[in-house]
């Protein structure tokens, strides 16, 4: 009996450890969609030439998705 409540509780462990990383994967993912959808906008908008925007945006929010993941890492630690 002992040995199947270690075990649940390893289970538990493990699936909230993975809900937590895979979190994090959807916020980067999130962030990072979320600049190519204000670039593409703001290109479309403003009607620009060549798509500056969307680059600038895109990797503005990829540095910013990026140290968000660092620092939420550093503090699930």
């Amino acid at each position: 009996m002992q040995k199947n409540k270690q075990k649940s509780e390893v289970e538990k462990n493990n699936i909230k450890a993975w809900a937590k990383y895979a979190g994090l994967g959807f916020q980067m993912i999130g962030t990072m969609l979320l600049g190519v959808f204000i670039g593409m906008k703001l290109d479309q908008w403003l009607e620009t030439s060549k798509p500056w925007f969307l680059f600038v945006f895109t990797i503005v929010f990829v540095i910013l998705a990026v140290y968000y993941s660092i620092k939420d890492l550093i503090r699930m630690k």
